[in-house]
């Protein structure tokens, strides 16, 4: 299993040194990766701060409920 690994580290190695279309190809599968995961981080932090947007809306309608709860009460009780 470890010869195996280090032929095809070598392999690599080999191509990466001595193929530009190789190298190439790895550069560019590098960078669509790198393109992926930055567009689902902003996809996933987009939609944590619309969470945190409805969130805060519903905290806020519930309290201006309690509010206004209280207020009558205490104008019923006077």
């Amino acid at each position: 299993v470890v010869s195996l690994i280090l032929g095809l580290v070598a392999a690599f190695v080999y191509l990466w040194n001595n193929n530009k279309s190789f190298r190439a190809f790895w550069i560019s599968l590098w960078e669509k990766l790198k393109s992926a995961c930055s567009k689902a981080v902003s996809g996933i932090k987009s939609a944590f701060n619309g969470l945190k947007s409805a969130w805060n809306t519903v905290r806020d309608t519930f309290g201006k409920i309690a509010s206004t709860v209280k207020e009558r009460i205490r104008a019923q009780a006077r």
